[in-house]
């Protein structure tokens, strides 16, 4: 389980796992190769696990639900945010990452990577934007999660109207085969990149 450089696992076993990333050696440089590290690793695991089956443990992890109560006092208390195809399936992104920045304490990071595809509900990879609303509708019947068929531009400016600083974004594109086709999303203008870009991540600070 534990490996004697403490690289994020990539090469051929993982070479469809996007966007590539110019190096893989977090968290190498912050925990080091010592024996000492990987021992406190070992230990740091049995802690999440005891934590995870309800036993004693110094950790403490908590299941929230609904995430935006108004009960929730986590403000300015988060270091990180992070989610792996998720935010492309929230409905109000904007209150989301309001949220967020309310929950972060002052230099805290959110880091999200998102996939905009149409996860195979239709032919083209980008063909649910080009669907009517009714029919969208029609579609995701039965679905338990939904997709917003919003765009990176939407996320990278509800990201900003947050009150977030970007630091980086890492699309990947692929070919959009609808050419000049208007987009059928309700309520939303559509920028270049958008019509292209089939996933990103994107990290932004408080």
């Amino acid at each position: 389980m534990f490996l004697e450089k403490h690289d994020i696992p990539h090469g051929q076993k993982f070479e469809n796992t996007k966007p590539k990333l110019e190096n893989y050696g977090f968290p190498e440089k912050i925990l080091g190769t010592e024996i000492k590290n990987i021992d406190f690793l070992k230990i740091r695991l049995m802690e999440i696990i005891n934590s995870l089956n309800g036993k004693s443990s110094e950790i403490t992890i908590t299941y929230v639900v609904p995430w935006d109560s108004s009960s929730i006092s986590v403000k300015d208390k988060i270091d990180l945010i992070y989610s792996q195809a998720v935010m492309q399936s929230v409905e109000d992104i904007e209150s989301a990452y309001c949220a967020m920045y309310k929950w972060l304490r002052p230099g805290g990071i959110i880091s999200h990577q998102m996939d905009f595809k149409s996860f195979e509900m239709t032919n083209e990879w980008n063909g649910h934007r080009y669907i009517s609303n009714n029919f969208w509708r029609l579609l995701l019947h039965g679905y338990k999660y939904s997709i917003n068929r919003l765009p990176v531009s939407a996320h990278i400016n509800a990201i900003q109207n947050a009150g977030f600083k970007i630091k980086n974004v890492k699309p990947v594109y692929l070919e959009n085969n609808f050419g000049s086709k208007p987009v059928k999303v309700k309520d939303y203008n559509f920028q270049k990149d958008d019509h292209i870009t089939s996933s990103v991540l994107i990290q932004a600070v408080k």
